[in-house]
């Protein structure tokens, strides 16, 4: 190449333009970097919401079957209760211990 100060020959020239040409990235290039970062960082955001969001359910389904399950105690007593009252026969007792709600 020349030294600092001097023109570059069309020779130098032509093989600057050919090296940038070879080297450089393109718009394709580019845009395939760009999405594959988006796609990598979005897939990991998507599972660790997706595995946010299994968890909470997961939680909020214990938490209800154990409302439903103090529920259905307070049922069995009353149900107990009229019984033993003989305000119900125990046809009728097992019979209304089988509406109960059942675990989601």
């Amino acid at each position: 190449m020349s030294q600092e100060g001097e023109s570059f020959t069309t020779k130098e020239s032509t093989e600057l333009l050919q090296y940038i040409a070879t080297n450089m990235a393109t718009r394709a290039d580019v845009l395939e970097i760009v999405n594959d970062v988006v796609n990598e960082v979005v897939g990991k955001s998507k599972t660790e919401i997706m595995d946010y969001v299994d968890k909470k359910d997961r939680e909020y389904k214990g938490e209800l079957n154990l409302a439903i399950q103090k529920v259905d105690k307070k049922a069995d007593s009353i149900i107990d209760t009229l019984s033993e009252s003989k305000v119900i026969n125990s046809k009728k007792a097992n019979s209304l211990k089988g509406f109960q709600a059942s675990p989601v």
